[in-house]
């Protein structure tokens, strides 16, 4: 519903971003499982083998039968026979029988003949050849079994999954050394402005830095894409339509920030079809955002103001992002972050007819999470470093209460 003139609302501007949707997959490529962090799986991942594919010992201690520690206790103490060690990578050669033991480490393969381990504790070593078991154990105890993290078969990982460390740990566990993963969609970033230097120069009188760039590539970098930064250029149409252009040469999105609005307006739909289809949202902050699809290709269009830029991105790039590795429908409006349950410190008033979003500091209590408003800073640049996520207020709500619960989108 278009609750303002001239503007949508962000969840209106997604429905029609996905109206205009191609479904561009990134390609797929193949990398080694040490580079494969942080991409996204592109198909699904098996057990080669059993793993474990050997019966072994999750604790420092004996191999025994478990009837050689039945009616046991410290009172009335049995003793075995230790027949050997077993260190991690060794086998023992021999099967064990009724009345011996053999000294196993955690990790270290079950000999032939034990179907259980006693800890290190509840043992006396008495002699090279003697250990005295104090108390009983089960079958089974203290011993991982062929199998029982997974069956050659079973489904490890499926495709989609954007693979964290604990990943790869247990895929080079099962023997993978290679994964099939979708590439990183590429983003080009164009920062529009005069009064822009660069971060290492110093910024005289009318100059800023261009922090939106620097701060849009660490946010596709983070959400799994690879920003490619084409630097600062001019407020002139000329300029600003060959950056686009070579932008779309080389990348899946692009993202413009700052510069005159007709200029950009006017370069997206000299460019291709169906051009500019959003032009501003009914977002605080972040009203100025627009967005355009040439050919096959969207681009952004982003305030000047990196709160703005901030916003927008949480709330429609993030999402896009990973539609490039999923198919489109089933990526949701503002998915990306997780979200949790806070009770509100303060009361927090809104414009009807305006989705705002407040950065929000989050406290820990024995009454449970409270958020705090940043309010004197929300849409400056300072209240990045004190916040820890953002809260949205509804266009149709003119007041957040005291003590209400909200939802908060956590930052990192």
């Amino acid at each position: 519903m278009n609750l303002l003139y001239g503007v949508d609302s962000p969840a209106l501007a997604w429905l029609k971003l996905r109206e205009h949707l191609i479904n561009r997959v990134c390609p797929i490529e193949e990398l080694g499982i040490m580079q494969a962090l942080g991409y996204v799986l592109a198909e699904d991942c098996f057990a080669k083998e059993d793993l474990p594919y050997f019966d072994c010992s999750l604790v420092d201690g004996y191999a025994l039968k478990a009837t050689d520690s039945f009616g046991v206790s410290k009172s009335s103490s049995n003793y075995l026979k230790l027949l050997d060690r077993v260190e991690i990578g060794a086998k023992f050669d021999s099967v064990l029988l009724l009345g011996t033991a053999v000294a196993v480490t955690a990790g270290s393969a079950l000999p032939r003949g034990a179907d259980t381990v006693i800890r290190l504790e509840d043992t006396n070593l008495l002699d090279e050849n003697t250990i005295q078991v104090n108390r009983s154990v089960s079958p089974g105890e203290n011993v991982l079994t062929v199998g029982e993290d997974y069956r050659k078969g079973d489904l490890i990982l499926s495709k989609g999954r954007k693979l964290r460390a604990q990943d790869i740990g247990v895929l080079v566990a099962l023997g993978y050394s290679e994964l099939k993963v979708f590439s990183k969609p590429k983003v080009a970033i164009i920062s529009i402005g005069d009064e822009l230097v660069p971060p290492q120069k110093k910024a005289e009188m009318g100059r800023i830095r261009d922090v939106n760039s620097y701060l849009l590539s660490s946010l596709v970098h983070e959400a799994g894409g690879l920003p490619l930064r084409l630097g600062i250029f001019p407020d002139s149409l000329e300029k600003l339509t060959a950056a686009i252009e070579q932008g779309l040469k080389i990348a899946d999105l692009v993202l413009i920030s700052g510069g005159r609005r007709d200029h950009t307006v006017t370069a997206i739909n000299k460019l291709g079809n169906p051009g500019v289809f959003v032009h501003g949202l009914a977002l605080k902050p972040g009203k100025s955002t627009a967005i355009g699809l040439i050919n096959d290709k969207t681009v952004f269009v982003l305030p000047g103001q990196p709160v703005s830029v901030f916003v927008a991105f949480e709330l429609l790039i993030r999402p896009l992002l990973q539609s490039f590795t999923t198919l489109p429908q089933e990526i949701v409006f503002g998915q990306g972050r997780p979200r949790i349950k806070a009770r509100l410190n303060c009361h927090l008033s809104s414009t009807t007819g305006w989705e705002e979003y407040v950065q929000v500091r989050l406290e820990n209590t024995l009454e449970g999470i409270i958020a705090h408003p940043i309010l004197d800073r929300s849409r400056h640049i300072s209240a990045f470093p004190l916040a820890d996520g953002f809260i949205g207020i509804p266009a149709n709500t003119e007041r957040l209460e005291a003590g209400e619960i909200v939802e908060v989108i956590v930052y990192p």
